[in-house]
């Protein structure tokens, strides 16, 4: 099973704890960067702690294997406490979209640009993806639920692919009614698989299914 190399925190000092059943507590995490709800948590992971220098500062990075990693992001997008269906979908969009950004999306263009490749995390040189919005989130054991785990060993394996290559999969908790082109507002590449549909869920959530579906820090955005 591949390991992805996940970044966590970067700070001129980091503090971390290390617990007898092989995990580890990294205190003061930034989650949220330049969001309104931007906070620090103390954040627990499984898999392999690395310190590296960069600059002045120190950069936390989690080795942790693909199914492992899948599992907590499904739980810190969402809450995992939603309805299993709706973990099942997330698990496969998600280990979908890290694996592309692992193998490097290649996107045909046209004749005369031929191909267009794409790389999200470009901007990421010490490890494959960041922990917060740029990327997925990922935020350890904190919010994992045995359901989270269940959902994704269910589909272990499971990814979107077109013409044979990695679907990219990215993705919005709204999308105000309808979904959006890629075009209008990823770069100038059509893709036939990211096309406007109308969603007759979006807008119709009852307060209850909210609760269930997300988590603390974006239940407390009203508008």
């Amino acid at each position: 099973m591949r390991n992805i190399a996940v970044g966590i925190l970067r700070a001129p000092d980091i503090r971390v704890t290390h617990h007898a059943n092989g995990t580890f507590t990294l205190h003061d995490v930034l989650i949220g960067k330049q969001f309104h709800w931007q906070q620090a948590e103390d954040q627990t992971f499984c898999g392999s702690l690395r310190i590296v220098p960069d600059g002045d500062q120190l950069v936390a990075i989690n080795d942790v294997p693909l199914e492992d990693y899948v599992a907590s992001v499904i739980s810190s997008e969402m809450s995992a406490e939603a309805p299993m269906e709706l973990l099942k979908a997330h698990a496969v969009i998600s280990r979908t979209w890290v694996m592309a950004q692992l193998r490097g999306t290649t996107y045909p263009a046209s004749p005369a640009k031929g191909f267009i490749r794409w790389h999200d995390h470009d901007g990421h040189t010490l490890f494959h993806v960041c922990a917060d919005d740029h990327c997925q989130r990922y935020q350890g054991l904190n919010r994992l639920t045995p359901a989270a785990t269940q959902a994704t060993q269910a589909t272990a394996g499971l990814v979107l692919t077109h013409n044979g290559q990695l679907c990219d999969t990215r993705f919005s908790k709204c999308c105000g009614g309808t979904t959006e082109r890629f075009d209008t507002c990823w770069a100038d590449i059509d893709l036939p698989y990211l096309q406007p549909v109308a969603c007759p869920y979006c807008g119709k959530a009852t307060p209850a299914l909210l609760r269930r579906s997300l988590n603390h820090y974006d239940l407390a955005t009203t508008h």
